[in-house]
């Protein structure tokens, strides 16, 4: 297969796209079932995501870089292949709804005083069919930017929050939460689990020295500073943080430097949803390319335009019941999350170099 995609650019994709998707409504979901205690399903999540980039990277030393989908075929056999690959397209797709929807609340709520009549947030539609048409060289390269406009935009709402951040209201630290953190973790699914993405980069990227350090380190900073965010998130408003459903925009909001000079903090907010369309792109993406993988690259654009009009259909008829979309995801697909995002992983592991030159 063609190399398409550089080390340096899916340390890039990690850095510009991994918090994004997180600190919308997320963290008052985690301050919803786990109050003071909301970072202990981060944890549980981080620590599934390191064993998955873990997994990945013995995928890679054991099959010489093919991809995943190269590796099924040599393994299992083409028509499973298939099978796994439509599964993983369908979990691609499940996973960009409830994102897609929380940008668009972010960007309503935040740059609009009254909610607009104009449908002012699908024409991000047209950006997320350009990426999954282009795949993943042209996603790599356009991250390599976003990277920045998301490092600036992220680390100064944090700046602007931690100053009116009591974090002692986190105490007792060590204590568990009401209720069970796994459960959680296990329900929020939806948000994390961005360490499968390596999976479907392995056959498209050439390795360079230390890579699997310099992915390690931008798989783990972006992911600290999203719990750093989420407890400075519950500092600030301690009981009540179950009520700010867009934190990102309201985190920064009682700095003095607001205050005094006005909500600059927008700068940073408009940053953020510029990355933030990019983000809930990568999903749709990967999905693309699953399905690329089993109909040949000359029905790229047909898929890439039927999935970018489900995702249009599925915003114009459901956008407005984002509740019941996130309860239904949450609730239905969390099995199929385990099952695409931690348990097929496992598939690679099988057969040999051998097997491969041979089957």
């Amino acid at each position: 297969m063609k190399k398409q995609i550089k080390t340096g650019q899916i340390c890039a994709i990690f850095i510009a796209l991994l918090p994004l998707t997180k600190v919308v409504c997320a963290p008052s979901y985690f301050a919803k079932n786990c109050g003071e205690k909301l970072w202990q399903p981060l944890i549980i999540l981080l620590l599934l995501d390191l064993l998955l980039l873990l997994t990945c990277y013995f995928i890679y030393k054991k099959h010489d870089n093919k991809s995943f989908y190269e590796i099924l075929i040599s393994v299992y056999g083409k028509p499973f292949a298939n099978g796994i690959f439509i599964l993983y397209a369908i979990f691609f797709f499940a996973k960009t709804v409830v994102p897609l929807f929380e940008q668009k609340i972010f960007i309503e709520n935040t740059f609009y005083e009254t909610l607009p009549q104009a449908p002012v947030f699908y024409p991000a539609l047209i950006i997320i069919f350009y990426l999954a048409l282009k795949g993943l060289k042209t996603f790599g390269r356009t991250c390599q930017i976003a990277s920045f406009i998301t490092a600036i935009g992220f680390l100064l709402i944090i700046f602007l929050g931690i100053p009116s951040a009591d974090y002692e209201s986190l105490l007792p630290l060590f204590a568990f939460s009401n209720k069970s953190a796994p459960i959680c973790a296990l329900t929020a699914l939806t948000y994390f689990n961005d360490a499968i993405c390596l999976l479907f980069f392995l056959g498209s990227f050439k390795a360079e020295k230390k890579s699997e350090f310099k992915i390690f380190l931008s798989y783990l900073i972006p992911f600290l500073c999203v719990i750093l965010f989420y407890v400075t998130f519950y500092g600030i408003f301690d009981y009540v943080a179950l009520s700010r459903k867009v934190a990102i925009s309201e985190v920064g909001i009682f700095s003095v430097a607001l205050i005094n000079v006005g909500r600059f903090d927008h700068i940073a907010l408009f940053l953020l949803a510029l990355s933030s369309i990019i983000a809930v792109s990568l999903p749709i993406t990967l999905s693309t390319h699953c399905l690329v993988q089993i109909f040949g690259e000359n029905n790229r654009l047909t898929i890439s335009l039927v999935l970018t009009l489900m995702l249009f259909g599925v915003c114009v008829t459901l956008s407005a019941k984002y509740l019941m979309v996130f309860e239904f995801i949450s609730k239905y697909f969390a099995p199929l999350f385990v099952l695409c995002g931690y348990l097929l992983p496992l598939l690679g592991l099988g057969g040999s170099n051998n097997e491969l030159q041979t089957g």
